[in-house]
């Protein structure tokens, strides 16, 4: 996937190659990496550069059944230094229904 568009009166180009696929009938895994780069207007700046670049690594996904999967991911911001990790649990009791419960730790890097 490329994109290039305008972004909140910005230019933002997001690239994200990726390839995974299923280890079993509960496991799967994708490894990729999306690369999102957005230059904001000056109007936005305060007291910042008006640049943002994030990269996101590695999903994996556990399902146990149809209804309940497990799903985590983690993500390198470099203008905050920080890695963060979400980790979300999916109950799906019917169709109209999902519930999530999601955890996002964040962890800051020197």
């Amino acid at each position: 996937m490329f994109t290039a568009d305008k972004f909140y009166g910005g230019q933002r180009i997001a690239l994200a190659p990726e390839v995974g696929g299923g280890l079993n009938k509960h496991v799967a895994i994708k490894v990729g990496y999306l690369f999102t780069d957005i230059n904001f207007p000056r109007i936005f700046l305060i007291m910042d550069n008006g640049h943002f670049h994030s990269d996101l690594f590695l999903q994996l996904i556990y399902s146990f059944t149809t209804q309940t999967s497990f799903n985590t991911l983690v993500q390198y911001d470099n203008v905050s230094k920080t890695v963060g990790q979400i980790f979300r649990f999916r109950y799906n009791p019917k169709r109209e229904l999902i519930w999530y419960v999601v955890y996002n730790p964040v962890a800051i890097l020197n």
